[in-house]
């Protein structure tokens, strides 16, 4: 049994419900009513798009940390389980973590971040391929008239250029020693929590003690930031083990999982992403991967907002645009 409660906290399409089957089929007790191979290989409604890990049943979903502590709440758990929190910017993040510290003596906190732009990409794309339902939950799609699949490319570009930062979410690692403005939602909301507890705790200590609530800490002990680019990588389930066995969180072998995590990352299909935009920032030459849809067209045009004189390419093809450069 798992000795700990494991949080995975990342925006949609950042791979966390792989690391979720990763850890359930590795560890003793949950590997044995954890399917083999949770890879979904075709488009569906039901489990996401091609290269999801959804086959995987998540029990409780992706959520987050509100719907999260419903569930918990109305299912009353009382075995340690892993979670996956939906924590799709950075005041959402510093809330989901000042949430779990107040409802978890002992959490362990793995975050899947994304500092490198094109590495946000991946994530993005993934998300808006595999879990386009995602939009349509948080009200992007009434919001921005987003339809899925896109199917007109130059109106739903210009809509992901124009909107990008507002439409797409990104996740940056939380900092608990420097003092920044990015801290001060979570350091607002554990102080206000500390004020509750210790003003009340002097005062009534029978009501209000560590048995019956947890006791006011600033930091986890066990908190982990890895690069969303580090889960593609040949050496992510030795990351994943060292993290486990550092947090003392149960009994695991990942034996299988070391010997499936390559046919995960190969159905990946948005990696070449990486090779192709630097490619093209080299060479503006396009390939089908960059035409195949108007998210990776939002990338290209933004990597060449800076060489674009006026808001022609609006109206353009990314054919168009591109040519128009080409002949400055």
């Amino acid at each position: 049994m798992l000795r700990k409660n494991i949080y995975i906290l990342y925006p949609p399409g950042y791979s966390g419900s792989y690391i979720n089957w990763c850890l359930s089929k590795s560890e003793q007790t949950l590997s044995l009513t954890t399917i083999d191979d949770p890879l979904n290989t075709t488009d569906s409604l039901k489990y996401g798009g091609v290269g999801t890990s959804h086959l995987h049943h998540r029990i409780p979903t992706h959520a987050g940390i509100h719907e999260l502590m419903m569930w918990l709440i109305l299912n009353k758990p009382i075995e340690n389980k892993i979670f996956l929190v939906n924590a799709n910017d950075d005041n959402k993040f510093q809330e989901t973590v000042s949430w779990i510290l107040r409802i978890d003596r002992n959490p362990i906190i793995i975050q899947i971040t994304a500092t490198d732009r094109h590495t946000q990409a991946i994530g993005n794309l993934n998300c808006i391929t595999k879990w386009p339902i995602y939009f349509e939950v948080i009200g992007h799609t009434k919001k921005y008239n987003l339809s899925f699949p896109c199917e007109n490319i130059i109106i739903n570009r210009n809509k992901f250029v124009v909107h990008y930062d507002d439409i797409f979410a990104n996740s940056y690692p939380l900092n608990y020693t420097v003092p920044s403005n990015r801290l001060y939602d979570y350091r607002h909301l554990m102080d206000k929590y500390a004020h509750w507890y210790n003003t009340r705790h002097s005062y009534n200590p029978h009501e209000v003690n560590n048995t019956q609530y947890v006791e006011p800490y600033y930091e986890p002990k066990n908190y982990y930031s890895v690069d969303l680019m580090r889960v593609y990588s040949p050496d992510f389930i030795d990351l994943l083990e060292s993290i486990v066995e550092e947090a003392d969180a149960g009994n695991f072998d990942f034996t299988h999982v070391k010997e499936y995590h390559p046919k995960y990352v190969s159905a990946q299909p948005h990696l070449k992403f990486l090779d192709e935009i630097k490619e093209f920032s080299r060479t503006k030459q396009l390939t089908d991967y960059l035409c195949s849809h108007p998210l990776i067209e939002a990338y290209v045009v933004m990597e060449l907002l800076p060489e674009l004189s006026n808001n022609n390419w609006l109206d353009e093809t990314l054919q168009e645009i591109v040519k128009g450069v080409q002949s400055q």
